[in-house]
């Protein structure tokens, strides 16, 4: 999966899961505004779509599309 598919999942998700509408045209860097549950369930997005623990993922880096994807990326290579 490249960087590409896994920024759209993540976008997918976000504005269709958490319906955060405003978030659709959102540029890589800005801040996203996830509050506790939304990072909650981001982490079971990514442990059911990317088989990633959620436990590696860095929670200060959760606030912006560009880390998120840069995350998932670093330990889904293939």
């Amino acid at each position: 999966m490249n960087l590409e598919q896994i920024e759209q999942s993540v976008r997918n998700f976000l504005i269709e899961d958490l319906m955060k509408d405003e978030l659709e045209g959102v540029a890589l860097n800005a801040e996203l505004g996830l509050d506790s549950l939304d990072t909650t369930e981001l982490r079971v997005f990514v442990e059911e779509n990317f088989s990633l623990d959620p436990s590696k993922l860095i929670a200060e880096k959760l606030d912006t599309l560009e880390h998120i994807v840069g995350q998932i990326a670093e330990h889904v290579k293939g």
